[in-house]
């Protein structure tokens, strides 16, 4: 039987569905999306990825090719059981996969989500893309010590905990590259005030991946990137 071989993904674009098998169990939630995917490493043809939920503290791996993608079964918990994560974005580096809420308030009607507010890493196997597991089946090397307001400039602090029609923070994407993060913010935007402007100014911030450096000493100032008229970063 022929060893099974992995490497970094390249990702094919490849337009239109693809057939599932298997399904990720969301009698209970029918409004549930998926909302997050990283796609580190490819084992046998097949794109090995980690996806993360909306609702609820979950994720997931699926095994994708050209003609479908296959859940895995085994649940990746999150936990706490009655965190509402609102994950909004995945990413992977060499070693760790990263799931992220969005840090955002509930929309309708607008409350406080203490649980969005939070950043989760875990190992994963280089080897099977598939994350790392104690004897217990607990997942390894998991840290969700993350506080990313220490980083924050003063004016994208004082949109956290704003509601989102009033320009609250919401993180809808993240990047890992060479120890860093990137994160794409939904909300707030600024008015461009070039001459041409017509659009609006998204955020990007960015932070270390080790908790331990995500200090106000480490903070970057954001940078922001000319989006469409009524636009933001969105994945």
């Amino acid at each position: 039987m022929a060893a099974a071989t992995s490497s970094r993904a390249e990702i094919k674009v490849i337009v239109g569905p693809l057939p599932t098998v298997g399904d990720f169990d969301m009698d209970k939630k029918t409004r549930r999306s998926l909302s997050g995917v990283a796609c580190p490493v490819i084992v046998n043809d097949k794109h090995i990825c980690l996806v993360a939920f909306d609702e609820g503290a979950e994720a997931r791996t699926i095994a994708i090719d050209e003609g479908e993608y296959k859940v895995g079964k085994k649940s990746i918990d999150l936990g706490p059981d009655d965190t509402e994560m609102d994950a909004e974005a995945v990413a992977a580096d060499g070693s760790f996969y990263y799931v992220t809420g969005s840090h955002a308030d509930k929309r309708d009607p607008c409350e406080e989500n203490n649980g969005s507010h939070r950043l989760v890493r875990f190992a994963y196997d280089p080897a099977t893309g598939l994350p790392l597991r104690k004897p217990n089946g607990k997942l390894k090397d998991i840290e969700d010590g993350f506080d990313l307001t220490k980083i924050l400039s003063d004016d994208l602090k004082e949109s956290v905990w704003k509601c989102l029609d009033e320009g609250g923070f919401d993180i809808e994407g993240v990047a890992a590259y060479y120890r860093h993060f990137y994160f794409g913010l939904r909300g707030p935007t600024e008015p461009d005030e070039t001459v041409a402007g017509d659009g609006r100014l998204a955020y990007v911030f960015e932070a270390d991946t080790s908790p331990a450096l995500v200090s106000p000493e480490n903070a970057e100032d954001p940078f922001l990137i000319r989006v469409a008229s009524g636009k933001a970063i969105r994945t």
